[in-house]
């Protein structure tokens, strides 16, 4: 029993500090963009939204990598060479897609006016777009390092690393878009602190300069976990990073009202990240220990999924007084409606990430394909088959539509088909999502009540 209070309730500094690490991010990202509506003027701001809808698709390109390198440095002792050797030998896999991707880059930059020729692009579109996307390529090769320095219990350092350097884009960013008004010189200083922001964290991995990449075991783990990821990856990619593109081509004038409301909606995932990012360690920790995780699992993620429905709800509500002093009034009631229903697709889809981070802890992510495939399907073709119809509101529909399909797949095709011992698809529902479905129903009537 000891020992079991030891493996998660060690984790509980390592959660608080990931929870630091997560707010910064999710607000710094959600601040920029909502402050930056009222610095840059609707062009300008429109190929801003634009630039970071692009960029948003880098991550994908990791493919779980950070996940492997995590459940496979848990084999080794903390200050062993071998979990060096883990994460530089991730860091070396992931330098061909991140070449690739920087090729992409470079030649979308220069045929985005023509790939959204009705956006109204700003002039500096293809040079602000090829420096914020090679400086987010920089942020995808640290990743592993970062995976490192959360393995070995540095998550205190990558929050302060993450809380300093945003808050230094934010202010920089902020300052430079009020003093020049154009779009250029903000990208430039963004992209600096950005390379600052990594370049920190990889010097605080000591011990790496005497330690070449494992050529063996190592690598060939990783890429087995990589290839199982994959499917995983495309399918992220469909669903949560395609849509600003969409509202891009379907429905220009609403990018930027679009681009805000998915700057609030995405607070949920960045503060969902901060509370999950320890389920893989943990989990991790007590499978090698010989013990049972799904009890911690269900009590975990029923406290994730209530306070997560929690958020939706005072998103919801919000949002409505965000918009009096952000949004004009034309596009005010765009503003609420759009960010509400992306809101609530966001906290549907996140319902069961915790039992699809279990699986990858488990390393039975492998086995699940149909369910991410469908979702994707469903997720992009509504979006585009709606948004040709009702614009940027169809768009939303569409992620909502995914959202409902992938916990279904989840509840009632893989906890019934790649079973887990001990979890069951009904169980997890009574126990881990329904208390949470209760709370924004209930959060939205009172909201359709009192407000609409």
């Amino acid at each position: 029993m000891n020992r079991t209070k030891f493996a998660v309730g060690g984790t509980r500094n390592t959660a608080f500090w990931a929870t630091i690490r997560g707010a910064s991010l999710a607000l710094s990202a959600f601040s920029l963009s909502l402050l930056l509506a009222r610095q840059l003027d609707v062009r300008e701001f429109n190929t801003w939204v634009l630039i970071f809808g692009v960029v948003s698709w880098f991550p994908f390109v990791e493919a779980g990598l950070s996940s492997a390198v995590i459940r496979i440095s848990a084999q080794f002792p903390l200050e062993s060479r071998e979990r060096r050797s883990v994460a530089l030998t991730g860091a070396t896999l992931l330098i061909g897609p991140v070449l690739f991707l920087c090729l992409v880059l470079v030649v979308v930059s220069y045929n985005a006016e023509t790939l959204f020729p009705k956006v109204g692009a700003a002039d500096g579109l293809p040079l602000s777009l090829t420096i914020i996307g090679l400086a987010s390529a920089s942020s995808v090769i640290v990743l592993p390092f970062a995976a490192f320095l959360l393995s070995v219990d540095r998550m205190k350092f990558l929050a302060l690393n993450s809380l300093g350097f945003k808050s230094a884009q934010l202010v920089g960013s902020l300052a430079t878009a009020a003093v020049f008004q154009t779009l250029l010189p903000t990208a430039i200083v963004w992209a600096l602190i950005e390379l600052a922001h990594n370049a920190n964290l990889v010097r605080q991995c000591r011990g790496l300069g005497g330690i070449r990449p494992d050529r063996s075991e190592i690598r060939s783990q990783l890429v087995s976990h990589v290839r199982g990821y994959i499917v995983w990856a495309c399918s992220g990619l469909f669903v949560s990073r395609l849509d600003v593109v969409v509202v891009g081509r379907v429905d220009p004038t609403r990018l930027g009202v679009y681009g805000l409301g998915l700057a609030v909606a995405t607070l949920l995932p960045g503060f969902h990240s901060a509370m999950v990012v320890t389920v893989v360690p943990t989990i991790s920790r007590i499978v090698a220990e010989g013990r049972d995780p799904l009890p911690w699992v269900y009590t975990f993620s029923r406290k994730v999924n209530i306070l997560l429905a929690g958020a939706t709800v005072l998103g919801v509500f919000f949002s409505n007084i965000l918009s009096t002093w952000l949004v004009a009034a034309e596009i005010r009631s765009s503003f609420v409606r759009l960010t509400a229903v992306l809101l609530v697709a966001n906290w549907l889809r996140l319902s069961c990430a915790i039992y699809a981070s279990t699986l990858i802890a488990l390393g039975k992510h492998t086995m699940i394909r149909l369910s991410p495939l469908t979702e994707a399907f469903t997720n992009f073709s509504l979006s585009v088959l709606l948004g040709w119809r009702y614009g940027a509101y169809g768009v939303a529909f569409g992620t909502l539509a995914g959202s409902a399909v992938s916990v279904l797949l989840h509840l009632l095709y893989n906890m019934r088909r790649f079973p887990i011992p001990g979890l069951s698809g009904q169980k997890f529902f009574r126990t881990c999502v329904s208390p949470s479905v209760g709370i924004v129903g209930c959060g939205l009537l009172v909201y359709v009540l009192l407000i609409l």
